[in-house]
């Protein structure tokens, strides 16, 4: 069994910690969004460039797999920004949280839900996969045109 002063120096630490957690969290969030934004913007210029030069867009099948990764790459850059807004809200309802047990000493507002924090969390899923899927779109666009594959092949399922 902790005294009581071990036990205060024990809640200390604690606290300590759970705020180093809880910046280490935000910080990965940030990066994530970041890297998630920089990369579809650097894809969707690249796939720029291969609509011009490795398939020219003229003689190319499966247009369409093409225009929904340009598509899925624009929406996931959206998604992404929004996630900068979403924090935000998220950071101000911590905020609100943090004065409430700080200087209020409402000690639910520790452990309260912050709505915005879930809702960024599931936005970066959501932009993660969207960016996933427009990647998977861009790559079976190259395969099928490197390999000169027709839509009549994937009929007949001779390819």
């Amino acid at each position: 069994m902790r005294t009581e002063k071990q036990q205060k120096e024990a809640v200390e630490k604690y606290e300590r910690y759970f705020e180093e957690c809880d910046t280490r969290e935000r910080d990965n969030v940030e990066r994530y969004d970041r890297a998630t934004l920089t990369l579809t913007s650097a894809s969707l210029g690249f796939t720029v460039l291969v609509a011009n030069s490795i398939v020219p867009l003229e003689t190319a099948n499966f247009k369409t797999l093409l225009y929904t990764c340009w598509g899925a790459l624009l929406l996931s850059i959206i998604t992404s920004l929004a996630g900068y807004r979403i924090g935000n809200r998220a950071i101000k309802e911590a905020r609100k949280n943090a004065a409430d047990y700080y200087l209020r000493g409402d000690e639910s507002a520790r452990t309260r839900e912050n709505k915005w924090t879930n809702w960024n969390g599931y936005n970066n899923y959501i932009t993660g996969f969207i960016f996933i899927f427009a990647l998977a779109c861009l790559l079976l666009f190259i395969i099928m045109n490197v390999h000169s594959v027709s839509p009549s092949d994937c009929v007949g399922g001779s390819f």
